[in-house]
C-alpha cells in the first residue's frame, strides 16, 4: 500500500508508514491496468497517484506581460496603406479635374515613408507593442500635416484652388486610428 503522505510504497498489512509514520488507513491500494489492456506476460508497475490527481493544474504565469493583438492599430495602419494610393489632392479649373495620389506624384517619395511607418505600425500591432503604435500613427498624423503645409507653401495664392482628397483624410484617420488603438490597448492591459 502506498502512504498518501510521503508516497512510500509499505508492504501490505503494515497499518503505519515505514518511512514517515503516517497512518495507512487511508492509503490507495497500487493502481492496476485493466485486464484488457495488459500484455500477457507483464506486470504493471504499481506508482501512486499525484497528489493532485484529477485536480485542474495551473500553468505559471509567462514572463512579462501578456501581449495582446491590437486589432484598431491594425486597422489604423492598414487604412494608412490605403490612403497612398487614393487621391491626395484635386485641382478643379474650368471644369477640368486633375488628381494626385502620394503614390503616383512625380519625383515623390514621400508614399515610401507613410507605406514603412504603417507597415512598422502593424508590425507592432501585432506583437502588441502599443507605445510604439502611438508613436507610429503620430508620425503618419505628422507627414500628411507636413504634405499640407508644403503644398501651401509650393503654391501659394493658387492653394485655394487645390482641394484635399480623400488619401489625405484617410492618412489622417489612419493615423488617429493607430493612436486611438494604442491608448485602448494601454488600457486592456491595465485591467
Amino acid at each position: 500500500m502506498f502512504c498518501k503522505n510521503c508516497g512510500t510504497n509499505n508492504p501490505d498489512g503494515m497499518s503505519v508508514c515505514a518511512s514517515c509514520g503516517a497512518p495507512l488507513s487511508q492509503a490507495q491500494p497500487a493502481m492496476q491496468q485493466p485486464a484488457q489492456f495488459q500484455q500477457p506476460g507483464y506486470q504493471q508497475p504499481a506508482y501512486p497517484p499525484p497528489a493532485n490527481f484529477g485536480a485542474p493544474t495551473a500553468f505559471p504565469a509567462a514572463s512579462g506581460a501578456k501581449r495582446r493583438l491590437n486589432l484598431i492599430g491594425m486597422l489604423g495602419a492598414i487604412l494608412a496603406i490605403i490612403s497612398v494610393f487614393l487621391p491626395f489632392l484635386k485641382v478643379e479649373i474650368l471644369g477640368f479635374s486633375e488628381s494626385v495620389s502620394l503614390f503616383g506624384a512625380e519625383g515623390g517619395s514621400d508614399w515610401i515613408f507613410v507605406v514603412g511607418i504603417a507597415a512598422l505600425g502593424l508590425l507592432l500591432s501585432l506583437f502588441g507593442l502599443n507605445i510604439g503604435v502611438i508613436i507610429m500613427g503620430l508620425l503618419e498624423i505628422g507627414i500628411g500635416a507636413l504634405e499640407i503645409h508644403s503644398l501651401n507653401d509650393n503654391l501659394g495664392s493658387y492653394a485655394s484652388l487645390v482641394d484635399k482628397g480623400m488619401g489625405c483624410y484617410l492618412l489622417f484617420i489612419g493615423g488617429a486610428v493607430m493612436v486611438i488603438g494604442g491608448i485602448v490597448g494601454i488600457a486592456s492591459k491595465k485591467r
